[in-house]
């Protein structure tokens, strides 16, 4: 996908699964390199709860039990949430690892979406913190970033490698 080009939410949510599909096989193989971010995609409809801004915690909580998705969140190194706002899609990423939240955007225009990612980051933490009452994390004291993909030198999300099993 290149920048203001147009893609649907099923293809976004295949590349996510096709991600999370990969690192499965390769786990299973023991192809995967040590120190490997564990990371878990939520499908859009999924992840365009949180950008509602009365939603209730405790519904978006269910979407992040273990009950849910089978395993607890927080043993998670990154969970991504592809958004929409504008014509645009946006990715937050909950960066466990390093304890903060990142704003993944195709251009440097943040003001179009700061609103909309402020309301799902704001839901993600209180959803989180009904979900994992008892969690290690942190999540009220972790920070919020935006970064730009498309000035970025790094290859972020948005830039998928799929390589050979």
């Amino acid at each position: 996908m290149q920048v203001y080009g147009n893609i649907n939410k099923y293809v976004m949510n295949m590349l996510g699964k096709a991600v999370m599909v990969e690192v499965a096989e390769k786990k299973n193989l023991g192809l995967l390199p040590t120190g490997h971010w564990k990371r878990y995609y939520y499908e859009f409809d999924i992840a365009a709860l949180f950008q509602k801004p009365y939603e209730n915690p405790g519904k978006l909580s269910n979407q992040l039990s273990n009950g849910m998705i089978g395993f607890m969140l927080d043993t998670m190194d990154l969970v991504h949430l592809p958004l929409f706002t504008d014509g645009f899609y946006f990715l937050l990423t909950v960066n466990f690892r390093q304890k903060l939240f990142e704003v993944l955007y195709p251009n440097t225009k943040f003001h179009l979406i700061c609103d909309h990612a402020n309301v799902a980051i704001k839901n993600f933490k209180m959803a989180f913190k009904i979900a994992y009452k008892h969690s290690h994390v942190d999540i009220q004291s972790m920070e919020s970033v935006f970064r730009s993909v498309c000035s970025s030198q790094k290859e972020y999300v948005f830039m998928y490698t799929f390589s050979p099993i």
